[in-house]
């Protein structure tokens, strides 16, 4: 799922969308099991991270609430993002139905190269990605920013091998990546139209 500040190849490249994580309240950690995993539900899951509470204490972040309707309609709307780009990994399709109604470009045409890419290689999807929190750090009428932590487990291997492709840290990534990103409201609500991520989080990141 994402745009990585380190510009190696992009083929060869940990897919963190952005990937990135959802601050402001828990979520549960989106589990995708190994070769030939199954596209990961969406209701399901938004109705798992809607269930959780944030870690903060007062749930004021940067001056924002992150129990008001919009925030959390802001942190539904980026965890669906992000599931949708995974699952457009996992199905190969990079016109996923909920991936196009959940991405904007530039990041939808991001999501989409690499899904292509994977797939002119002859690559699988495979792993994980385990959400840690996500807090909304910036939020106005149409545009908001959330900024969160999780792990990003996830990679492509060779089916004819069931390894790998070398140079990904996807799969041996321990470290916890920061996410950062832009959403905008677009009918029939909001939805990412950026996202960015780094391995330089130094705060703890728990998942569930």
């Amino acid at each position: 799922m994402y745009k990585q500040k380190q510009k190696s190849k992009q083929k060869q490249k940990s897919f963190i969308i952005l990937l990135s994580f959802l601050p402001g309240f828990w979520l549960s950690s989106i589990i995708i099991s190994a070769c030939g995993s199954s596209p990961v539900s969406q209701s399901n899951t938004t109705q798992h991270s809607k269930a959780r509470k944030t870690a903060t204490t007062s749930n004021i972040v940067d001056g924002i609430n992150q129990d008001t309707p919009q925030a959390q309609a802001v942190l539904t709307a980026w965890h669906n993002s992000l599931i949708a780009a995974q699952n457009a990994l996992l199905t190969e399709n990079p016109f996923y139905p909920q991936l196009l109604s959940t991405t904007l470009p530039p990041q939808l045409y991001h999501i989409q190269s690499i899904v292509i890419d994977w797939k002119r290689q002859g690559w699988k999807a495979a792993g994980r990605y385990e959400v840690g929190p996500v807090e909304v750090t910036s939020l106005s009428s149409n545009t908001a920013v959330i900024n969160g932590c999780g792990y990003d487990k996830m990679y492509a291997y060779i089916p004819s091998t069931g390894q790998p492709v070398p140079g990904q840290p996807g799969h041996i990534n321990k470290s916890p990546t920061e996410a950062v990103a832009t959403l905008v409201r677009s009918l029939p609500g909001w939805k990412v139209s950026q996202a960015t991520g780094t391995h330089h989080w130094s705060k703890p990141c728990p998942v569930s």
